[in-house]
């Protein structure tokens, strides 16, 4: 995965890498870094929703190093391996069929998707 510039971000917001990790825990919930890879993980959902390109090549395309790093991510966010998500999301529809706003109400991305001041999961969608 490539590194997170987590010195580089608190230098651009003037705070020490701590008191940036601190901060950004107490507004975000989480971690930096598990910000950035709920984020990866969300954008390969929509990837392997969406696009025909390979597992490994949508774990280069978000940022992962190796294909067993963003498979392990992937299941541990997601409950589900990358290509089980991409078969159960892409059941039923034909090829090159856009998606119904329906299918957006299952469980297409991560229930701890990244809601600023939010503890609780991420609201319903309808």
């Amino acid at each position: 995965m490539n590194k997170f510039p987590v010195d580089l971000l608190a230098e651009l917001c003037h705070m020490s890498p701590t008191h940036f990790r601190r901060n950004f825990q107490s507004a975000m919930h989480m971690a930096p870094l598990t910000y950035l890879n709920t984020i990866r993980i969300m954008n390969a959902c929509n990837l392997l929703r969406n696009t025909n390109h390979t597992i490994l090549t949508i774990s280069e395309m978000t940022g992962f190093s190796t294909l067993s790093n963003f498979n392990r991510h992937f299941n541990q966010m997601m409950k589900v391996s990358p290509k089980e998500y991409r078969h159960q999301t892409l059941k039923g529809r034909k090829p090159g069929e856009i998606p119904s706003i329906i299918e957006y109400a299952g469980w297409l991305e991560p229930d701890e998707a990244p809601y600023p001041g939010k503890q609780e999961k991420a609201p319903e969608r309808i």
